[in-house]
């Protein structure tokens, strides 16, 4: 390939052979040749290497790191492309039509000021709906607060002008192992990303994911001090204003609050596995992340005004301190609706079996 692509399909992959080579086989059936594959090889054990150099194609691009590195392979395949606009799938993900990828290049050539696409997936016969319309969020926090929960791989474009690999190990390695970025290091590129440009939120499906078990098989946790320090160091690296800040500190715990009080059981009667929900244990786990949330937001709160702690706030800044007083108390009530609402989501979800809403 002599031009550079318009979209470059970035493929991380690890001990899926066969997977990996009818993925990249099926995509390659395009006859545009505006776009590139691109895979990145986390030092597989199987016959990846053996089978995918069988195909020969110039807009194929492959690359076996000598060690496995982790998750983090999902950056390294971002960083290998060398497409305008960066399309990341995992090895499991199948167009729904092929016919689509010259239409979604030309649509891709002409947005203007925008950092991310995002489309909707088919996963397992379940539809994960990110939007339901076609529909354009202004760069910062509005952006953030449309996105900020999007952590599914596939479907996510990005647009490689709007995005900044230099700082990106060293915010990887800033946070504590075995956190958020551990599994979802294309996070800390999205969230970056939020304040770069535009995003574009589509209402077509656009690939097929065949669900199969966690490749890598990482054992990680999320902690809230993780996130906390995740969630400072990449403020620090944004220019805006103290308050959308710390909203945006905010969205950022927030987006990874999770109840979890519901437990899977077989009904002789349905003769099938359904969801039963204990309400005092959502009630009881609700006031444990209130009571949590309240101590992590004092403490942006005094981060950001540098401050040591938020009675010294109060004796500095009476004005800010009773402003972000109810502006606590009005996200204490929406986090406990959200709670509630998550518990009916999920078990909507389950119950259903069919649609998945991520926002």
């Amino acid at each position: 390939m002599n031009k550079k692509p318009v979209l470059s399909i970035c493929i991380p992959t690890y001990n899926r052979a066969a997977l990996v080579y009818e993925c990249v086989s099926g995509i390659l059936k395009s006859k545009s040749e505006d776009i590139e594959v691109v895979v990145s090889d986390n030092a597989s054990e199987d016959t990846t290497s053996l089978l995918l150099s069988k195909i020969k194609d110039d807009r194929f691009h492959y690359t076996r790191n000598k060690t496995n590195i982790g998750s983090v392979n999902v950056i390294n395949v971002l960083k290998l492309a060398q497409g305008s606009w960066l399309l990341l799938i995992s090895d499991e993900c199948r167009f729904l039509d092929i016919e689509q990828i010259p239409i979604m290049v030309n649509e891709l050539n002409g947005y203007q000021n925008v950092s991310i696409v995002y489309y909707n997936v088919i996963t397992n016969g379940l539809k994960y709906i990110r939007s339901e319309k076609n529909i354009r969020y202004k760069k910062g926090v509005e952006a953030f607060c449309h996105a900020g929960k999007i952590a599914f791989i596939p479907g996510i474009i990005f647009n490689s002008n709007e995005l900044s690999f230099n700082n990106i190990y060293k915010l990887i390695n800033q946070v504590k192992k075995r956190s958020l970025t551990t599994l979802y290091p294309h996070i800390c590129i999205q969230y970056m990303a939020f304040f770069r440009g535009d995003i574009v939120m589509k209402k077509d499906f656009l690939l097929q994911e065949i669900f199969r078990p966690n490749i890598y098989q990482e054992k990680w946790s999320i902690t809230m001090k993780n996130l906390f320090d995740f969630s400072l160091y990449l403020c620090g690296k944004i220019d805006i204003k103290q308050e959308e800040k710390a909203f945006l500190l905010l969205q950022c715990v927030l987006n990874w609050f999770y109840v979890d009080t519901w437990k899977e059981m077989f009904d002789e009667n349905k003769r099938k596995v359904v969801l039963v929900n204990n309400k005092f244990q959502i009630i009881k786990k609700s006031i444990c992340n209130i009571l949590l949330f309240e101590v992590i937001y004092k403490n942006i709160i005094a981060k950001i005004l540098n401050c040591r702690s938020f009675k010294i706030v109060k004796k500095q800044y009476p004005e800010q301190y009773n402003y972000y007083k109810d502006r606590e108390k009005y996200y204490k009530r929406n986090l406990l609706k959200s709670i509630f609402k998550i518990e009916e989501w999920e078990k909507e979800f389950f119950d259903n079996f069919s649609t998945y809403h991520y926002l």
